[in-house]
């Protein structure tokens, strides 16, 4: 996992982490009975780590994949440079759109 990644994660685990504990306080138990009722079910920090990186792997398998370049001629059409144009805008707006979930490998 690459520092990028980790970092999304821990992100996205402390998130989820913080909404189960805002969550935890409207209900208004003891810190105690919670602990207690995480434990009997297996819930534990690293179990928020699993479901970000779970997570963040759903959202990556459904960035759309990349264009490819168009063929280069000698002599293109507006149409051929407006094609290579939105595929560089697409390709590039799919880069940042992975950065930011931690990259492809993730």
């Amino acid at each position: 996992m690459t520092d990028a990644t980790r970092h999304v994660v821990e992100a996205l685990a402390k998130d989820m982490w913080r909404a189960v504990y805002t969550d935890k306080a409207r209900l208004s138990l003891p810190d105690e009975e919670w602990e207690r009722m995480w434990h009997e079910i297996g819930l534990t920090r690293d179990t928020w780590n699993v479901a970000a990186r779970a997570s963040l792997a759903f959202a990556r398998a459904r960035v759309p994949e990349a264009r490819l370049d168009p063929p280069r001629k000698d002599y293109p059409t507006q149409d051929d440079v407006d094609d290579a144009v939105y595929t560089n805008g697409w390709n590039a707006c799919r880069a940042a759109l992975l950065a930011r979930l931690g990259g492809e490998e993730g």
